[in-house]
């Protein structure tokens, strides 16, 4: 996958030179930001997220589902996530 660095805030599907799927190209032309809502929402079910937001029941994740136990194990990764960036 891209690089997490300075995940937070940014524009999904935005890392350079990263070959996203399609489900993320969308997400990255809605300039769908990651929050910590968002971001918890992607984790917990990648393809079903990009579906809600872009509408489009065709368009699938491309990310192996790692499931990450109870609503506090997505805050803690996000805001993990967030300390490690600028």
């Amino acid at each position: 996958g891209p690089n997490l660095y300075g995940l937070p805030g940014r524009v999904a599907g935005s890392v350079e030179d990263f070959r996203y799927s399609p489900g993320f190209q969308a997400l990255n032309e809605m300039e769908h930001v990651w929050t910590e809502e968002n971001f918890a929402a992607y984790v917990e079910d990648p393809t079903g997220h990009i579906r809600e937001v872009t509408g489009d029941s065709s368009l699938r994740g491309s990310m192996a589902a790692q499931r990450v136990r109870g609503e506090t194990g997505y805050v803690d990764l996000y805001a993990y996530l967030a300390s490690l960036s600028e």
